[in-house]
C-alpha cells in the first residue's frame, strides 16, 4: 500500500484516501466489539479519514467509534497512541492540525495519559505541560486544573515530590477559586498521597479524610473507595 501511494501525486493520493473512506464509511458498525479485528474497517475508515486531510472528522470518528474501546475494553495503548500520533502530521513537538486550540489540548492530554500508562512518563509530561500550557491560553481554569491532577500524578511516578506539591496545591487553589464548576475531592486526595510519600504523615491525613468527607457529601462511593485506597497507603508507609 506505501510503495502504491509513494508513486501517487499528492491530489491523486488525496483523491485515493477519499475514495477508500467512503467506501469504509458504508460499513455498518458491529453489533459487538469483541477482538481487535471486529474494529478493522472503523480503523481503516479513520486512517483514510487522517490521510484525506480531514483532521477534525477524523478526531470525532476515534472519539465517538474507538477510543473508549480499545483503551478501557482491549488494552490497545500502542494502537492508541499510533492512532493519536496520526493527528500530529508535523512531529509531536508540533501541535495536532486542529484549527481548534481546546481541540489540540484535548489530544496532547489523551496522548500523554497514554505514554503514561505505558511507561513514557517523560514524554508525558512534556505533552501534559503544553497541554496545560494551552488552556492558560484560553483562560480555561477547568482544563488547567485537570491538566494539573494529570501532570501531578506524572510527576509522583518520576520522582519529582516537590515539585508535585507546589501543581497540586496551585490546583487546589484553582478549585476554590471556581467554587461549583467542577468537584473539589481530587486535589485533596492527591495532596493527601503525595504528603504520605513524602512522610508528612500527619498532613496526609488531614488532606484524605477532607477528601473522603466532600466524596461522602456527594454519595461518590469509587472516590470514597479511592480515598479509603489512598489512606491505606498512608497506613502502610508509615
Amino acid at each position: 500500500r506505501r510503495y502504491a501511494y509513494d508513486r501517487l501525486t499528492a491530489p491523486a493520493r488525496a483523491a485515493v484516501h477519499t475514495r477508500l473512506r467512503n467506501y469504509f464509511a458504508a460499513i455498518p458498525e458491529p453489533d459487538r466489539v469483541v477482538h481487535l479485528q471486529d474494529l478493522t474497517p472503523v480503523i481503516e475508515l479513520y486512517h483514510h479519514t487522517v490521510c484525506a486531510g480531514q483532521f477534525r472528522e477524523a478526531c470525532d470518528l476515534y472519539y465517538e467509534r474507538i477510543s473508549s474501546i480499545i483503551y478501557y475494553q482491549l488494552g490497545a495503548y500502542q494502537l492508541r497512541i499510533d492512532l493519536l500520533r496520526a493527528l500530529f502530521p508535523d512531529g509531536e513537538d508540533q501541535p495536532p492540525r486542529l484549527e481548534d486550540e481546546s481541540g489540540q489540548g484535548w489530544i496532547l492530554n489523551d496522548l500523554a495519559l497514554v505514554y503514561d500508562g505505558t511507561g513514557q512518563s517523560r514524554k508525558a509530561a512534556r505533552l501534559l505541560k503544553r497541554a496545560i500550557a494551552i488552556d492558560e491560553k484560553r483562560d480555561a481554569r477547568v482544563g488547567v486544573a485537570e491538566g494539573l491532577l494529570n501532570l501531578a500524578d506524572n510527576q509522583i511516578f518520576l520522582g519529582e515530590l516537590k515539585a508535585t506539591e507546589s501543581i497540586v496545591r496551585r490546583e487546589i487553589e484553582i478549585d476554590r477559586e471556581l467554587g461549583g464548576e467542577r468537584p473539589e475531592p481530587f486535589g485533596p486526595q492527591e495532596l493527601g498521597r503525595l504528603l504520605a510519600y513524602m512522610g508528612r504523615y500527619d498532613e496526609a491525613d488531614k488532606e484524605l479524610e477532607a477528601a473522603l468527607s466532600i466524596f461522602a457529601e456527594q454519595n461518590d462511593e469509587q472516590g470514597q473507595c479511592l480515598a479509603w485506597a489512598r489512606r491505606g497507603l498512608r497506613a502502610i508507609l508509615m
